[in-house]
């Protein structure tokens, strides 16, 4: 399998900016085998797919506000931060813009409760590591932190 065949057109009436409500007018994209055709439906109508013996697979995954937006501590210079994933117990693998003005040691203060000092940095990914202090719960300061990362062609916050 290569990349390219997951390569298409979308044309962006089609990408929603932020979810529908009620959620099931959210929109479904079937294919009709016999016909050759897709055909666009909202997901209410998604019982008109499945048959008896069918397996529907739900996603129920929550996003973590992953997003955080710091300053360094000596110089104040405005720095954003990914995170990519948890190495071990309050190390994180992350990205972080603008990457290039920051080196092992320097320290990142998010507000109040949480701060971070980059341990050093993944050259072949362009990822860094950062270790986390805090006091109580990381995926509490999070929330309230954090924001959703979102993809480059989503528009709205």
């Amino acid at each position: 399998m290569k990349l390219e065949e997951f390569d298409y057109c979308l044309p962006s009436g089609f990408i929603a900016q932020k979810p529908i409500k009620p959620r099931d007018r959210s929109r479904l994209m079937a294919l009709n085998r016999p016909r050759k055709e897709i055909q666009h439906k909202n997901f209410k109508d998604i019982k008109g797919y499945l048959k008896k013996g069918d397996l529907l697979v739900l996603n129920n995954t929550k996003v973590l506000p992953a997003r955080l937006y710091g300053f360094k501590e000596k110089t104040k210079g405005k720095v954003e931060v990914l995170l990519l994933k948890s190495t071990k117990d309050r190390y994180w693998e992350v990205l972080v813009k603008p990457g290039k003005i920051v080196r092992s040691g320097t320290k990142i203060i998010f507000g109040t409760e949480l701060e971070g000092i980059v341990e050093g940095k993944n050259e072949e990914k362009g990822s860094y590591f950062i270790q986390f202090n805090f006091k109580g719960n990381f995926k509490e300061i999070l929330n309230k932190i954090g924001q959703m990362p979102t993809p480059p062609y989503i528009k709205e916050e």
